[in-house]
């Protein structure tokens, strides 16, 4: 199947002179700009250029991209910070939160799950993914059931800390 060429949208001025001093830095191109003639055009490079030029216009993207989180957005509890919570009270739904060197994504509820079994303990949650800051390592994970049990005894500790309180901070005690 032949590649198809899609047209690439103008970087904005800023973009654009991160990608100069890439190419100036890791291709010893003097400008990305196009002048209109073979030998000035095409460059020929090695593939330890390409690989460190790729590698710092990833880095430089990844940087670019972040946007600041509204303060308001998060609703700490201790060590435990909460990004998203359920819209109603009244049902289970997914929560998002970090505590300490790690954030989760749960699906919790008001209630303990009719079959004891999908339910971390008595935590009133039924699905929990735990995830390392530093790299963004699965820590630990559940979905009505042990699919990974904790990778180290810090990340059990952050997963005991989540089942322990997460839901009383998001629904208030369990009604039974």
């Amino acid at each position: 199947m032949p590649a198809t060429r899609t047209r690439p949208t103008t970087p904005s001025p800023d973009i654009q002179a991160i990608l100069n001093a890439i190419a100036r830095e890791h291709l010893r191109i003097d400008t990305l700009e196009s002048r209109h003639s073979d030998r000035l055009d095409f460059h020929d490079c090695g593939v330890a250029g390409l690989r460190d030029a790729l590698a710092a216009a990833y880095a430089a993207g990844r940087r670019h991209g972040r946007k600041p989180r509204p303060a308001a957005a998060e609703e700490a509890h201790g060590d435990l910070v909460l990004t998203k919570k359920p819209a109603t009270r009244d049902a289970g739904d997914w929560t998002t939160g970090r505590l300490g060197a790690y954030r989760f994504e749960a699906k919790v509820y008001p209630e303990h799950a009719t079959i004891p079994a999908y339910e971390i303990g008595r935590s009133r949650i039924s699905k929990l993914c735990v995830r390392r800051l530093a790299d963004n390592a699965e820590v630990y994970a559940w979905d009505r059931g042990l699919d990974r049990p904790a990778i180290d005894a810090a990340a059990q500790a952050a997963v005991d800390a989540i089942a322990a309180r997460l839901a009383e901070v998001v629904f208030g005690p369990a009604r039974d």
